[in-house]
């Protein structure tokens, strides 16, 4: 048997939130909150990475430019 759960109404009546959320010019709609991932494995360096970059942004300086990555190279491609 499923779990029953009583939904409870805020105290300011059903519409608080939305009133809320258009007051702070919020849109929520059916595409709010579309999922895009696959179920691949998280990458916590990107994830981090993106986190700090996103801060420093916050804080007004400047993102560190990302170093290139070294380009791989075959080894049927390399000269002989």
């Amino acid at each position: 048997m499923p779990h029953q759960f009583a939904l409870r109404v805020p105290r300011d009546g059903p519409e608080a939130i939305p009133r809320a959320n258009r007051e702070r010019a919020i849109a929520i709609t059916p595409r709010t909150c579309t999922p895009r991932w696959g179920g691949e494995a998280m990458d916590y360096n990107i994830a981090l990475s993106v986190l700090g970059d996103l801060g420093d942004l916050e804080k007004g300086r400047r993102a560190p430019a990302r170093a290139p990555q070294p380009a791989t190279v075959e080894a049927s491609a390399a000269p002989p």
